[in-house]
This record gives C-alpha cells, sequence and structure tokens, in this order.
C-alpha cells in the first residue's frame, strides 16, 4: 500500500507539473498530439519517460502489491453483450453532440443566406464564422451560452466514462503500464491513447482546415505557442 505522504508528494508533483507545462495526458497527450504541437509532443516523451524512469526506481508495482504475472497472458477480450452496451453508449453519447450542434447553430435565414442566425440573440452564430472577416465579433446569445455549459458536462461525462472503461482511474493499471521492467508490465493503456489519437487526429485536421469557430463551444482553445521552454520541460519532469 502506498503510504500517505508518498502519494500526497506525487499527487503534488502531477498537479504543479500539469499547471506549468500547460497540460495532461489528455491535453498534451491527446489533443496536443493530434494537432502535432511540438511543445506536447516533448511534454509527453519527457513525462512518459520520467514516469517509467520514475515507477521502476521507487518500485511503484511492490509498493501496490501487484502480482508478478504476465498482464499480456491474461488479456482477454470483452464479451460481446459487453462490447454492444459500450457500443451504445458510443452511439448515445455521438447523437447527443450532433443534437447539441443542430441546437446551436439553428435558426432562420434572412432572404435565402447561408448565414444561421440564434433567435435569442439576433446575432450570426459561430458556426458561420468562417464567412466573415475581422474584426466583427458575433454576439453571443443565452441560448449559445447554455449549449456550451450543457456541452461542457456532456464531454466531462463521457471522457470520465472512458476512463472509467480502460482502467484508468485504477492505480495498479497505470502503475502497471509505467513499470515496464516489471514482470506484471500491462501496455495494454498504450491502446487508450493510441484509439483516441486516431479518432482525434483526423478531426483536429478537419477543424484548423475548415472550421474557424466552435458549434458549441464559445472559443477554441488551441495555443499558437510553439517554443520548448524551460518551464514545459520542468513542468514534464515533474508531472512524471
Amino acid at each position: 500500500m502506498v503510504g500517505v505522504v508518498r502519494a500526497l508528494l506525487a499527487g503534488s508533483l502531477v498537479g504543479a507539473g500539469s499547471a506549468m507545462g500547460n497540460g495532461c495526458t489528455s491535453g498534451h497527450g491527446i489533443c496536443g498530439n493530434a494537432r502535432l504541437s511540438p511543445r506536447s509532443m516533448a511534454y509527453t516523451g519527457v513525462f512518459m519517460l520520467v514516469g517509467f524512469i520514475a515507477a521502476t526506481v521507487f518500485d511503484t508495482a511492490g509498493a501496490l502489491n501487484i502480482a508478478s504475472a504476465s498482464a499480456i497472458n491474461a488479456t482477454t477480450i470483452p464479451s460481446l453483450a459487453t462490447l454492444s452496451v459500450w457500443a451504445a453508449f458510443a452511439a448515445a453519447s455521438v447523437g447527443a453532440f450532433i443534437g447539441l450542434g443542430a441546437l446551436a447553430t439553428s435558426g432562420k435565414t434572412a432572404g435565402g443566406a447561408a448565414y444561421a442566425t440564434d433567435e435569442l440573440s439576433g446575432g450570426l452564430v459561430s458556426g458561420v464564422q468562417s464567412e466573415l472577416k475581422p474584426p466583427w465579433q458575433p454576439s453571443i446569445g443565452p441560448r449559445k451560452r447554455l449549449v456550451n455549459v450543457v456541452a461542457d458536462g456532456l464531454v466531462g461525462f463521457v471522457f470520465g466514462t472512458g476512463l472509467i472503461i480502460s482502467g484508468m482511474t485504477r492505480p495498479v493499471k497505470v502503475a502497471g503500464f509505467l513499470s515496464a521492467l516489471h514482470p506484471a508490465w500491462d501496455p495494454s493503456l498504450a491502446l487508450v491513447m493510441g484509439g483516441a489519437l486516431a479518432l482525434c487526429a483526423p478531426g483536429f485536421y478537419f477543424i484548423q482546415k475548415y472550421q474557424k469557430a466552435p458549434v458549441c463551444s464559445l472559443e477554441f482553445g488551441f495555443s499558437s505557442n510553439s517554443k520548448l521552454d524551460k518551464r514545459l520541460m520542468a513542468g514534464g519532469v515533474m508531472f512524471g
């Protein structure tokens, strides 16, 4: 069992590291890498390497009493019933996001124009900002703000459910992945990041190429900073 002092120290380092590096496993590891961000690639490489070293040097697997049995040999394929439930959840999530997008961009068109109008604010919604040029800024009505809040909550729910399904919320699962030299090394979490990147990479490519503004959110949170500075690297070390 991991001691209280060790747990508190580790949690503090993870929090400070994510703050210094402006990201974490999902922010840099998924979203940043999917956009081919040099900062995210560097940060991910650093925290992964340090995480492997820390888990090995401090015997995290042993501290968590992970059995010295091959996790690879113990890998099983979920039953058809379980896969069906996961597929249904994924389909429902996609449907919910499509519905929110439709709600955010629904409205009347004037004179056959291609601009959707937010009926509650009278302003063009952000989904069609690509047709407009700065410095014009659309007004944000109450419906768009409501959709933004609901979308954030839905994203958090889907993200959290994915972490539970993949085992990312289990310390032994994460420790098993980072303990590369331990007999019970478990590489399956690489499939979690790989699957997320396979989904996000084409999505971010499409968004950056064709979508100038978000549909359900108030603004994109993309960073144009590509500098690899000491603060970023130190954050990666602390996070790892």
